[in-house]
């Protein structure tokens, strides 16, 4: 089962999911409605992009990670990358996730 009913039902009331590739939409979705703030995603690439979570966030994100690629039968082997730009003196930290072979 990849999503609850709930959860599927809450997904049919925003459209913009559809525009999200098919095989990496679920898990942006779960992403959002946990309070990570997804920033750009890819299927074919099969990544996400999220805002920077503070670092006692990481462990809600590798159990959602976890559950998704468990429930669609992958391999649990991704990569979370993090990157901090500093432009004029502003920090713009991004944690990127990999699902793909790392």
């Amino acid at each position: 089962m990849p999503i609850s009913k709930y959860e599927f039902d809450k997904l049919k009331e925003y459209n913009w999911y559809e525009c999200i590739e098919k095989p990496i939409r679920n898990l942006v979705f779960r992403l959002r409605n946990n309070g990570f703030n997804t920033e750009c995603s890819c299927g074919h690439e099969m990544y996400v992009q999220c805002q920077y979570i503070p670092e006692g966030y990481f462990m809600e994100l590798t159990r959602i990670i976890s559950i998704f690629l468990n429930e669609n039968n992958l391999p649990i082997n991704y990569k979370i990358e993090l990157i901090i730009s500093i432009i004029d003196g502003h920090q713009y930290p991004t944690v990127t996730i990999y699902l793909k072979n790392n």
